[in-house]
């Protein structure tokens, strides 16, 4: 149905360029610092990038609630969350000459995404038989991100 092996090619032109548009997002950080137009593709960018790949997550995830799914999903993203946030958590120790200190709350820098993947994810079964589980997870999302009492870790 959509080309060869089932993939969708519409999908995967949307993930090339958000992927594309997180790389020109990263090069404009650099010239954030000095405001003007670095600063508005940095904000622009992120205020698209982020639902966009929650969305795609989100369409391309299961709710399915099975032994064979939670396998899946502790091999193909716990796991290597936790192998990466040891080497990179290990590397900044060693980088900036402090002790290591293993954080799992706190995911890396670059491993933010993973880590909310894997709670999407394993909270998917139990928010899809919820009566209107779009709605509550916006309110949610929007009451977490004024709710001074959840710092970095959850926000």
């Amino acid at each position: 149905m959509f080309g060869d092996g089932g993939r969708n090619p519409y999908l995967d032109n949307v993930k090339f360029v958000v992927i594309v548009s997180v790389v020109v997002g990263h090069v404009c950080e650099v010239f954030y610092p000095s405001g003007g137009w670095s600063r508005a593709i940095v904000i622009l960018f992120l205020g698209y990038i982020i639902p966009i790949f929650s969305i795609i997550s989100g369409y391309l995830s299961s709710a399915e609630a099975s032994a064979d799914r939670y396998w899946r999903l502790l091999a193909y993203v716990a796991l290597p969350l936790l192998l990466f946030q040891i080497l990179y958590q290990a590397w900044d120790a060693w980088l900036f000459e402090h002790p290591f200190r293993l954080q799992l709350d706190r995911p890396y820098w670059l491993l933010w995404y993973f880590f909310c993947l894997l709670m999407w994810r394993a909270a998917l079964p139990i928010i899809a038989h919820l009566r209107y589980p779009l709605t509550l997870s916006i309110i949610v999302g929007i009451a977490v991100g004024y709710n001074d009492n959840i710092g970095y870790q959850f926000a």
